[in-house]
């Protein structure tokens, strides 16, 4: 009997072997769209994730999936900690509601009211400001070059006040113009916080944020802090392999707090149940929109009734949807920056189209709109910024079918500034732009909550390359030239035997110094890009600026000179002409602050 037994559990095991049972698919489509954006990105484009999904308020996936660290093979679950990136602003819109209700900030009250005269002047506002608008994106304020994380903490500010001011944006826009989400506005923010309140912002979030609510495991991570169990950050290199990520200082320049908080997605569980509490802030959750597309809710953009934040810092990335009116909600914490699987929580938590006010009448000239347009969060006051903008820009251009082409989407205009999809219905708003007083389109938004401004053609990628070009091989030249002004200065004699006077060769000689500091901000800035210290771009424009100022003088005074000696003096006016349309090009890179 046992042996018929043991025979008939064999015949069993074969025949299941033979014939799997089918993979059990989901009935729920949130579940079944998730596991396959899961299926597509673990492996290849992050070694791991933890995923967070609710659904009426109660959690239908709560997982960690993939590894934390494959050197040790160490499982990604939901109590591993990753770096939340910008997804830490919510965090500062909370506590400043709870001071509020508290009585002892006004959101709608100028921040002059509780900064130091001395912090404000270094501010240098166009506009007053107030706290709402900073944490709406409505400050009306451009992007900053400093947003860096630094190789050592030596390098690292001594606290908030000091890495805010070492970059003011420019108020670009006078506040409620547009929206436009900004680090340097929420960490404003956040210093007017810690100064109403005397103490540093990292205990106020542990005060009114982390510890009421038991998220025992989230903490800003500041300089010289350490985070056990941290998971580990990758680069992706191609072929399902990935790059440990090299370990770096952090600053408060990365923008503490807009960012630096670290949490697992057990925490953020307990975060996103308090949001859709009735105890949570209502001004938090609500949306606050303007003309028919953009909208931001406190710390949050807001789309289509539908919060949201993508947060990436060097190594990891994390992405926060929830719709409370729904109260559903999706979190992804990957260990890259990059990768399809932030996507998947707006994809999820979808909302009601954006609905057009009013359509047919008063359409505006497409030529209007033509033009090169990037990214409000950046900047172009520096060669840096300019450079990043000139190989991320995108253009608008009038079709000849009456449509205009914008973000690889073909769109037509249903309403004056309001484009929907050529193919699409006129209900759904893809893209609104915004005139300013003048008539100029002032900024568009995207309806995923991208906000683009228009800049000058010359940072269009195609022209800006070829001014690049032109600056490099100027650059070269006046290096190459003041060697060999100095060289046949020490070789050639006049014909009494004497040197020629050294001011006919200084000129060239602080011209071929300019051009140098030029040529290293350039290959520098085109190679790391943002990820050196800021004060080395700093340094080397100051000395472009002076070397530039004493080449102009000496050239003036070399010129006045040669007057009467004809062939120097054509040598000296034909390089004083060629200095000046360097000086030109290297304004239009910034790589001169004037």
């Amino acid at each position: 009997m046992k042996r018929i037994y043991i025979l008939f559990l064999a015949v069993l095991l074969i025949l299941g072997a033979a014939f799997p049972a089918a993979a059990a698919t989901p009935t729920d489509p949130m579940v079944a769209t998730a596991q396959q954006a899961l299926d597509a990105a673990l492996g290849a484009e992050t070694p791991g994730a933890a995923v967070l999904v609710l659904k009426n308020g109660a959690p239908i996936i709560y997982e960690g999936f993939g590894y934390a660290d494959l050197v040790g093979r160490t499982p990604v679950t939901v109590d591993t900690p990753f770096e939340l990136g910008e997804l830490s602003s919510a965090f500062v819109a909370v506590v400043a509601l709870a001071l509020t209700e508290e009585g002892r900030v006004d959101l709608d009250a100028d921040i002059a009211t509780y900064l130091p005269a001395d912090f404000m002047k270094k501010l240098d506002l166009a506009y007053a400001v107030t706290l709402r608008q900073l944490l709406l994106g409505r400050a009306g304020l451009g992007g900053r070059i400093h947003d860096l994380y630094f190789a050592s903490e030596s390098q690292c500010f001594k606290d908030l006040a000091e890495a805010l001011a070492a970059d003011v944006p420019d108020q670009i826009a006078p506040p409620d113009t547009c929206a436009v989400y900004s680090a340097f506005g929420v960490a404003l923010a956040a210093h007017v916080l810690s100064t109403v309140a005397a103490c540093p912002f990292e205990e106020l979030a542990q005060q009114y944020v982390f510890a009421p609510l038991q998220m025992n495991a989230t903490a800003y991570h500041l300089p010289g802090t350490e985070q056990s169990g941290l998971a580990c950050g990758y680069t992706p290199i191609g072929n399902r392999h990935f790059r440990e990520g090299a370990e770096r200082g952090n600053s408060y320049s990365g923008l503490y707090p807009a960012t630096g908080a670290v949490s697992t997605a057990a925490d953020l569980l307990k975060f996103l149940t308090y949001l859709f509490s009735d105890s949570a802030p209502k001004a938090l959750l609500e949306v606050v929109k303007s003309g028919a597309v953009s909208g931001s809710s406190l710390a949050f953009d807001s789309q289509n009734g539908i919060a949201c934040r993508v947060g990436r810092t060097r190594f990891h990335g994390a992405a926060l949807s929830f719709n409370a009116r729904e109260k559903t909600a999706a979190l992804v914490l990957t260990n890259t920056a990059e990768n399809s699987l932030l996507s998947l929580p707006a994809t999820l938590c979808t909302g009601t189209a954006v609905r057009v006010p009013g359509t047919g009448d008063g359409l505006y000239e497409l030529s209007l709109f033509e033009g090169v347009y990037a990214p409000a969060t950046g900047e172009n006051r520096t060669f840096v910024g300019r450079f990043q903008t000139a190989n991320g820009n995108c253009k608008a251009e009038a079709n000849a079918d009456g449509t205009l082409q914008f973000l690889d989407m073909r769109l037509k205009q249903v309403a004056p500034g309001i484009f929907t999809l050529a193919e699409g219905d006129d209900a759904t708003v893809k893209v609104q732009f915004f005139l300013n007083d003048a008539g100029e389109v002032a900024v568009a938004t995207a309806a995923d909550g991208r906000s683009f401004l228009p800049v000058p053609f010359y940072l269009s990628y195609s022209v800006a390359t070829i001014l690049l070009a032109l600056l490099m091989l100027c650059s070269l030249w006046f290096l190459l030239f003041g060697i060999g002004v100095v060289v046949h200065w020490r070789h050639h004699r006049e014909p009494n035997g004497k040197r020629r006077s050294v001011q006919y060769i200084l000129p060239h000689v602080l011209a071929a110094l300019e051009a140098l500091a030029a040529v290293l901000a350039v290959c520098v800035g085109g190679y790391l890009g943002t990820a050196v210290y800021a004060p080395f771009y700093t340094t080397l424009s100051v000395l472009a600026l002076l070397f530039g100022t004493a080449a102009s003088i000496t050239y003036v005074v070399a010129f006045l000179r040669s007057f009467f000696r004809r062939a120097l003096h054509h040598r000296i006016a034909y390089s004083a002409i060629f200095f000046v349309l360097y000086q030109v090009l290297l304004r239009l890179w910034a790589l001169i602050p004037l």
